[in-house]
């Protein structure tokens, strides 16, 4: 398992290099403003499960010093907050199956929510649970002036759970760098 988690933070590291050492202009980019309805919706939810960032990669935007969350790696020991509906929580657990979740951002720099007082910053990717994958956003914020901690909640689109009724499934987090 160790073996798959390096091979992929290594291949995910290495395609960044290669992306920024093609793109001048990338470096120049801005952070985009986000004002999108359907953030705001999920982020106003409550999350039904809560997990423990076990490692993530980011880097610093060198104009405005966000972090930008590029890769994270969630424990599968989540914590089902459904006690009325064990019938969701049975289902989400058997279908992850022992299986670390791990989010990897398809996009340079995170976004900016502009009208959440909850989250921050937005970031869309893929998360990967097991062998398959699937689309995924994040939301999240930096913990106070320590900025190399966050809590956020993960999105994940799972259509194929029935128990969800076609709704994302929202595992907040936290993560620190030690």
């Amino acid at each position: 398992m160790n073996i798959i988690r390096n091979i992929l933070f290594v291949t995910f590291f290495s395609s960044i290099i290669i992306s920024c050492n093609n793109s001048h202009e990338s470096s120049n980019k801005e952070s985009t403003l986000v004002n999108s309805e359907n953030s705001l919706n999920i982020i106003n939810k409550e999350s039904l499960f809560h997990a423990k960032v076990i490692d993530f990669l980011y880097n610093i935007h060198e104009e405005n010093e966000d972090l930008n969350i590029l890769t994270i790696e969630i424990s599968e020991d989540m914590y089902c907050s459904a006690e009325n509906n064990l019938r969701l929580c049975d289902a989400v657990q058997k279908y992850i199956n022992g299986n670390n979740i791990v989010f990897s951002s398809s996009e340079e720099f995170a976004n900016l929510l502009e009208k959440s007082n909850k989250f921050r910053m937005q970031s869309s990717g893929i998360a990967n649970i097991g062998e398959n994958k699937y689309d995924a956003q994040l939301y999240y914020s930096t913990l106070g002036d320590e900025k190399i901690a966050f809590y956020g909640t993960l999105a994940i689109q799972l259509p194929m759970l029935d128990v969800l009724d076609k709704e994302p499934l929202l595992i907040d987090i936290k993560g620190k760098k030690n």
